[in-house]
Order: C-alpha cells, then sequence, then structure tokens
C-alpha cells in the first residue's frame, strides 16, 4: 500500500471516529451502550483485520465504559491493531470478547494495563514480539481478574531502529506483570506462550559468519563473476558482493550482494554466493541468518516471476551422480513478490531431479509475500535433522521473525556419502538461461549467520542485540507473570494463579513462568499468594520462584520437556549440566509446596530449590509435601538432586514425596533446624539423602564390651520436649549394622545401647528423622581386646597346669601377665610344644584363643611357701586397641 493510500483509510477510519463522537455526544453519555451497560468496540470505528489503527476505538470504547461507571466493553472476533502504551482498563469496567486478538501497530512498553476494579475476559494478547509487557496490572490495583486470557509472543526489540528502542531493549520481557501494592487479583485459566528474551551473541555456537572486520568473509569461500575470473583485467562485476556498514543487522558489517543480467555466468547460472565447507551426512542442525530485501530506490526487491535463491543447503553428490542435475535438497526463494521454501529428498543411492520428480519426492511450500518485510531485517531459523528415512527422525523446522511458520517430520535430503552445504546469497539461473525475467538487477543484503548443533535453540542462532548497559545483569531474563514491588511499594498481595497454562519462557539463562519476587528493602507482609492446578512446559530455567514470604504452591503439573535440547545462550557451556535449573526455587519463609507433579523428559540441577541469598537470615517453616518429583530415566543426573537445600531453614517439612531419578534425592549443603521428615520415597538414585539432618554427638566409655551393652550417649538438638514429642518426630537410631532401642532423656539428649564389635572398631552411630539420616558418627571409645573363659580355672599351688583361654583381640598382642597380689610374666611361645618345655608361658594360637601355663603360686607373705589367690590374665592388644579387664575371669590358686 503506498503511503496515500494508507492516509486515505486513516482518514476514513478517523471520520468514522468522529461520527460516532458526535452521535454520542447528541445522545447522551450512555448512548452508544446498549441497556446491559455494554460498549462495543465497532461502534467507535474499530474493524478486525483491516490493518489500521484501532487504538482511538479502543481507547474511546474504555473510557465510555469508565464515565458510565462501568460496563462491558465488547471486542468482536478477529485481530485489531492498537498502539502498546495507550490503552487502560478503568474501574468497574470488564473487557470481554470471544475471539478477539490484540496486536501492537508499532513497538512499545506495554499492550494494556489493567485498573483496579477491572476484570479481561477471553481477550489474547500477541506481543508480536513487539513489546515487552503483555498485560500490566498497575501499580495499588486491587480485585483485577484476568479469566481465559491468552497472551503470546512478548520479547524486547532487537532492531535499533524499532520505536522506543533505547528505552525498551534494556527491559526483560514479561507476559503479565502485577504491579507493587496490588492486592486481590485473579489470574483464572490464564495461557501465557512465548516470552523470550534477547541476549548479545551467544559464545556457544559452532561457527558465526557476521561478515566483520577486515576479512568480512574469512570462513567462507566466494563463487561469484569477480572471484570466478580472477585471471581477467579488468576483472568483471566489481559489484558482486562487498561488506557494508549500512544496512546491518547487528555489528557493523553486512554482505551486500548484487546481480546484474549482464554478469557472466557462473557454474552454470547467475550467482554472487558465500559458501561453507560440507557437513557429515544426517547431522542435527539449528541454522540462524537475517536477510534485507531492499525497499524503493534503485535496488527496490520488485516482484519478479523468475525466481532467486537467497538461501540454501546444497547435497554433495556421489561420484557416480556427478553428470546428473540435482537442485539443492532445501533453499529459501523469493519468486512472484513471495518467500517460497523448496525441498526434495530421495533414499536412493542415485538420485536426479527428474527421478525426484518423477516419484513426487518434491515439495513447494509459500511462506507469504514479501512486500511487508522490504526494508528492514527479517531473521529466518531452520532447525534441520537431516535424513532420507522414517528411521532417521528427520526434522525440519522453520522460523520467520522467531515464529514458526513451517514443520514436517518427512524426509529431507537425499542419500549421499557427504553432507549438505551451506550457501546464501543470490542465484538467478533463469537469466543464464534467457528465460523471462521482470528485472535485469538485484541487490541483497545478508548478516549474522550462526550455525549450532543439536544442543542448540532458536535463540542461540538469533542475532544479538547490542551489549546492555555496565552494571546490568548479564544474562538475559524473561517472565511469564512477574509479581514484584518496586522503591516505596510492597510486594502485591492476596494473588490466586489458578487452572492456567504456562509454556516456553526462556532463554535458559534466566527465563522463569512465574517469579513473586520484593523490593529487597527489607520485611515485607506474607504475600498470600496461591498458585494451584496449573501445567508449565518449556520453562527453560525454571517454573515458578518465590522470593517473598507467603506463598503456597499446590497441585500444578511442571514438566521438563528438555533433553539436550536447552543450551544456555550467555553461561559458558561448560556449566551447562542440567536440561533446567529447577522446577520450583523457594527464597521465602512460610511457603508450601505440596502436591505438585514435577517430570519430563530432561533433568534439573536441583527440582526443588530452597536457598537464601548471602548474608540473608535463614528461612522459617518450608513444607515440601506429597510432591512426585522425577528427572527423565535417560537424562543427564550427574550433578541431579531431586529436592536440594542450599542454605539454612528452621522448621524444614519434608513429608510424602516421591523422588526418583536423580544423583542425590534429598541433599542439604546446610542441616535444617529442627526438621521434620516422614514418608519420603527415593529410588533410582545414587545417594538417596545428604547432609539433611545434623549429626549428634556421642560420649562414650574409651574402652568398649566387644559383647556390647555398653550406653551410648547422644546429644543434639530438637528431640522433643515431651515424650510424645519425640516419638512424634520418629527419631530412630542404628549403632554397628542395624537399629538400637533410643530412650529418649530431654529435648538434647539420648540414650542408646551399643551393639557387640569387633576389638579396635569404634561403633558407628546413624540418627535418622523419618527416614533420613543424619551423617554418620563414630563413638569416641573403642570395643576392646578381652579374656572370656578360662578352663580350668582353678589350679594348684604348685602350678604347672595348662589352661584354654578364650577371648577377644589375642592376635599379635603381647606383655601377657597375671595380674593379682603381685604381678607375674608370662613369656610367649610360637608353640605348645615349646610351651610344654617352660615353666609358665602363653601361646596365642588365635584371635580368640591361647594356653596358658600357669607357674606355681607367688609367695606374696613372704614366709617362703605359695600363697593362695586370684590372678587375672591381661595382655596389651595389637594396634592401640584397649583392654578390658573382665569381671569374675579369674584363675584361684588353692
Amino acid at each position: 500500500m503506498t503511503a496515500l493510500r494508507k492516509g486515505l483509510r486513516t482518514g476514513r477510519r478517523w471520520r468514522s471516529l468522529l461520527a460516532a463522537s458526535a452521535a454520542a455526544a447528541l445522545l447522551g453519555p450512555t448512548a452508544a451502550a446498549n441497556a446491559a451497560g455494554t460498549f462495543d468496540v465497532t461502534t467507535y470505528g474499530a474493524r478486525a483485520g483491516d490493518a489500521l489503527d484501532d487504538t482511538a476505538a479502543f481507547a474511546a470504547a474504555l473510557n465510555a465504559a469508565v464515565n458510565a461507571g462501568g460496563g462491558t466493553v465488547r471486542v468482536s472476533s478477529g485481530t485489531y491493531l492498537v498502539r502498546p502504551d495507550r490503552l487502560s482498563v478503568g474501574p468497574g469496567v470488564t473487557l470481554y470478547s470471544s475471539g478477539g486478538v490484540l496486536k501492537p501497530f508499532d513497538h512499545g512498553f506495554s499492550l494494556l494495563t489493567v485498573r483496579g476494579g477491572a476484570t479481561v475476559s477471553g481477550l489474547t494478547i500477541d506481543g508480536q514480539d513487539m513489546v515487552v509487557r503483555g498485560i500490566t496490572v498497575g501499580v495499588g490495583a486491587t480485585g483485577v481478574n484476568l479469566t481465559s486470557v491468552t497472551v503470546r509472543s512478548i520479547a524486547q526489540p532487537r532492531e535499533p531502529s524499532a520505536t522506543g528502542y533505547a528505552l525498551n531493549a534494556p527491559q526483560s520481557p514479561v507476559g503479565i506483570h502485577i504491579s507493587g501494592d496490588a492486592d486481590g487479583v485473579l489470574l483464572d485459566k490464564v495461557t501465557v506462550d512465548g516470552v523470550r528474551a534477547t541476549a548479545t551473541a551467544s559464545p556457544n555456537v559452532q561457527f558465526t559468519g557476521a561478515f566483520e572486520g577486515a576479512n568480512p568473509t574469512g570462513g567462507w569461500r566466494r563463487h561469484n563473476a569477480n572471484d570466478y575470473y580472477l585471471q581477467e583485467s579488468p576483472r568483471p562485476s566489481p559489484w558482486a558482493w562487498q561488506a557494508v556498514t549500512s544496512p546491518v543487522r547487528s555489528g557493523t558489517q553486512a554482505l551486500r550482494s548484487e546481480l546484474r543480467i549482464t554478469d557472466r555466468p557462473v557454474y552454470g547460472g547467475s550467482r554472487s554466493e558465500v559458501l561453507l565447507n560440507p557437513e557429515s551426512p544426517r547431522e542435527e542442525h539449528w541454522y540462524g541468518f537475517s536477510i534485507l530485501l531492499p525497499k524503493g530506490g534503485d535496488e527496490d526487491y520488485g516482484p519478479d516471476r523468475s525466481a532467486e535463491v537467497v538461501a540454501q543447503w546444497h547435497s554433495s553428490p556421489d561420484t557416480w551422480e556427478q553428470h546428473e542435475s540435482i537442485s539443492p535438497p532445501l533453499a529459501l526463494y523469493t519468486v512472484n513478490g513471495t518467500w517460497e521454501i523448496r525441498r526434495l529428498w530421495d533414499h536412493r543411492e542415485w538420485s536426479s531431479n527428474s527421478s525426484m520428480a518423477a516419484a513426487g519426492q518434491r515439495e513447494t511450500t509459500s511462506l507469504g509475500s514479501y512486500e511487508a518485510d522490504k526494508g528492514q531485517w527479517t531473521d529466518w531459523a531452520f532447525h534441520v535433522r537431516w535424513g532420507w528415512l522414517a528411521e532417521h527422525r528427520p526434522l525440519l523446522e522453520i522460523y520467520k521473525n522467531r515464529q514458526l511458520v513451517y514443520r514436517t517430520t518427512g524426509p529431507n535430503t537425499t542419500n549421499d556419502v557427504v553432507g549438505n552445504y551451506f550457501k546464501m546469497g543470490l542465484y538467478k539461473w533463469d537469466w543464464s538461461d534467457g528465460r523471462v525475467s521482470d528485472t535485469t538487477r538485484r541487490v541483497i543484503y545478508h548478516d549474522e549467520y550462526r550455525v549450532d548443533d543439536a544442543s542448540g535453540s532458536l535463540d542461540t542462532v538469533s542475532p544479538p542485540i547490542p551489549p546492555l548497559p555496565p552494571g546490568a545483569w548479564p544474562y538475559p531474563v524473561a517472565r511469564g507473570v512477574l509479581i514484584s514491588s518496586g522503591p516505596g511499594q510492597t510486594v502485591p498481595r492476596n494473588v490466586t494463579i489458578r487452572s492456567s497454562t504456562f509454556r516456553n519462557v526462556g532463554p535458559k539463562d534466566d527465563g522463569d513462568c512465574v517469579v513473586i519476587q520484593g523490593n529487597g528493602a527489607g520485611a515485607e507482609p506474607d504475600a498470600n499468594l496461591t498458585i494451584f492446578s496449573n501445567t508449565f512446559s518449556g520453562c527453560a530455567k525454571r517454573a515458578v520462584k518465590i522470593q517473598v514470604n507467603g506463598v503456597t504452591v499446590s497441585g500444578n503439573q511442571i514438566d521438563n520437556p528438555f533433553l539436550g535440547t536447552n543450551p544456555y545462550v550467555l553461561r559458558p557451556a561448560a556449566v551447562d549440566t542440567t536440561d533446567m535449573y529447577a522446577a520450583i526455587s523457594v527464597y521465602g519463609s512460610r511457603v508450601k509446596v505440596t502436591g505438585n507433579r514435577l517430570s519430563g523428559l530432561g533433568s534439573s540441577y536441583a527440582a526443588v530449590d530452597v536457598n537464601t541469598n548471602a548474608g540473608d537470615p535463614p528461612l522459617e517453616d518450608v513444607a515440601l509435601t506429597g510432591n512426585t518429583i522425577a528427572n527423565g530415566a535417560s537424562s543427564r543426573l550427574g550433578p541431579a538432586s531431586l529436592i536440594r537445600v542450599h542454605s539454612a531453614v528452621r522448621r524444614l517439612r519434608v513429608e510424602n514425596n516421591g523422588m526418583q531419578y536423580g544423583y542425590w534425592g534429598l541433599r542439604c549443603d546446610v542441616p535444617p533446624s529442627e526438621p521434620f521428615y516422614t514418608g519420603n520415597t527415593v529410588w533410582n538414585t545414587t545417594t538417596a539423602h545428604l547432609g539433611c539432618l545434623a549429626a549428634p554427638q556421642v560420649a562414650s566409655a574409651a574402652a568398649l564390651n566387644p559383647a556390647g551393652g555398653d550406653q551410648l550417649t547422644l546429644t543434639g538438638t530438637g528431640f522433643g520436649t515431651t515424650l510424645e514429642a519425640f516419638r512424634a518426630a520418629q527419631i530412630s537410631v542404628t549403632a554397628g549394622a542395624g537399629f538400637t532401642p533410643v530412650t529418649w532423656v530431654n529435648d538434647t539428649t539420648l540414650r542408646v545401647t551399643a551393639p557387640a564389635g569387633a576389638p579396635g572398631a569404634r561403633p558407628p552411630v546413624t540418627l535418622s528423622r523419618g527416614g533420613v539420616p543424619a551423617p554418620v558418627v563414630q563413638a569416641p571409645g573403642r570395643y576392646a581386646a578381652t579374656v572370656t573363659s578360662l578352663s580350668p580355672a582353678t589350679v594348684p599351688l604348685s602350678g604347672g597346669v595348662s589352661s584354654n583361654v578364650g577371648g577377644v583381640g589375642f592376635r599379635d598382642s603381647t606383655g601377657w601377665v597375671l595380674e593379682g597380689a603381685t604381678t607375674v610374666q608370662l613369656p610367649r611361645f610360637a608353640t605348645t610344644a615349646e610351651l610344654s618345655r617352660a615353666p609358665a608361658g602363653v601361646v596365642v594360637l588365635g584371635d580368640t584363643s591361647a594356653v596358658v601355663k600357669l607357674p606355681p603360686a607367688p609367695d606374696t607373705t613372704g614366709d617362703g611357701l605359695a600363697d593362695r589367690g586370684q590372678y587375672t590374665p591381661a595382655f596389651t592388644p595389637a594396634g592401640g586397641t584397649p583392654y578390658l579387664a573382665p569381671a569374675n575371669v579369674r584363675f584361684t590358686y588353692s
């Protein structure tokens, strides 16, 4: 449409609006409304689908409803264009539609603002990636209802020429923003789909060809008449290609390609292209590039019945196919004023255009007129999994300006030993073939080519935005719903989000579907926020992030659909170890996370993440109950925790959760104080529990009876101020290999009985609450070596009797003696034969048995006669093991 014609149509629109306003003035303030208080935007001049600016009509209808004290502003089905930052739904007004769509007429900040006491129902807000807020609930708004509303395609502007670029490019895109001091806001059956933050150039892609610097085509090869006829002087077609400083998509230079009908053919046609080396066959890649078709002047890219190829993936024919005519398996064309995709494929080893045409293995798809795209950059992205058989799982997705415009899972290439290679620029074969064409000159601009592997994404291959100001958060931030307070405001309270759907918010660097946060200025009242019965999928970093107190998250379904397909854009690829960061992050007190189902193909670093900022006080009263939490069975589980507590929490309750697939089930980097655990099930993990219960201190005697029975005293906190509280805490203790009875003493003290143990060992003690164990603690005492039996135990005063000695810890022992009224040394012999020849001594037969040959009874009175008495055998165990003198195990001289 020419500027004059557009002006005429706009003039007719304004005359219609003026007439409507005049009629309303003559008939009174409610004349435009029916008896039920309904204000139809068509009455004020709005027309669906006419591509004209409907802002004035919507504003007039909304103002009329406010002036009438309230009412319903009705929007008929269809698409309406309105200017951002102009429309506000006031108190008592319901903006209602069934099938109506609002799209931005131009770039801006927020498409629709909702004030206190207002309702929006049944309307779709399609931001077209031109606004950074879909809906803004105003500061201090109360009693706002958003029901059956859809918000989609929200992003900050990418082109510096966009209206408000300097103001809006640094902003974080948000689908719905609920502003500070708001109270009583309901989101019911809302859908937020597609909120994506842009970033500076991703460092993680495989190759970038942005035509910058002194060697702008570095990494590329060039096919054009000027380079092909290199030996000629003067060289032909000096206009074939050049790096230009305007227009550019990003950076400082772009590639300008030009063809003229007089250019000499190159490789069978008129062309000016840059190309890359072939790939390996059947690879999966993301490709991105930008194209500008000139508008106006002598470069104008007018319609031509003769087609051009502006980007293509050409096959690498096998040796036996070198003389066949084979078009590219995938190419982007311009023809007759439209964009067009042409594809061909063949599973046979010998292919040709004619054989594929005969087999119906060709397809041409129009992607619509390019007229509205002229004079501005069009961003293209292709996600391709190459394959010529169904078993190769082929895939082709094409995005135009980040919107999916084509998708197929059919075969998409030919059966060749070497893969395809990429070319872009201009290729026009009809000129060299002498066919009819409507132009004699073509000029086109390309910029910002990127290619990534299967782990890439639309974000990694999209053109970058200029770097953010110094000090700005360095990563791209996006929010599906943001509930936040600014300076001097309190966090929105009594917000309910229910029965809603959230999809495709990213990138992974910092893309969350629902976030509630304060202004960081200190204590704020509990938010009393409820998030229940919602569905989340494709939330790149996390589904829900809670940064205030007083929130309940219940009954939600959170799907992690990523399986190595959710890369970081700016964060280093080396830290990309799981598919999401978390499903739910809890950074506030008095938070309940209950009855949610967290599942999907991918893994989360911490599916449920509990944490605070450095220096903040510990969280209090966090309850995680009745949730089903699972990572994908085939996902990356190396650092994955199903529940992870990163910082101090007082009164953490983890109850009746099912946790599956992870390295850790329940992991605490800081043990919570006064925790309560019960009924949790953990399976398919490397470590079920780690660090979630503080280890008690254990006191014991230095030497413990190897037969068991000694008392161990455990001291700690939170054992219960009463016996009933102790029982409710479900505290148990294992000592050694099994459970041992626990005696409650008070809130800080427990007592248990040591089991039997091997000499030299310390009994390991593990305290558990509800099945969650504390770290194992070794009792300070060691099991002792000792003597347990003597046979015979009664010997004559003359001695000479050999006795079998039983006990533990005999092996490698030394220093055997008889201890009584005096101490008698017992020499150690190697064999019983040696012992038989000695007057007294000991032979150690094994760790539990020995033979002692007793000497005559000692003269303890000095009268020269042997004296009656009792003597206990003792020895020095090996390895520092203590010796425990036995009770009532003695030799008796009589």
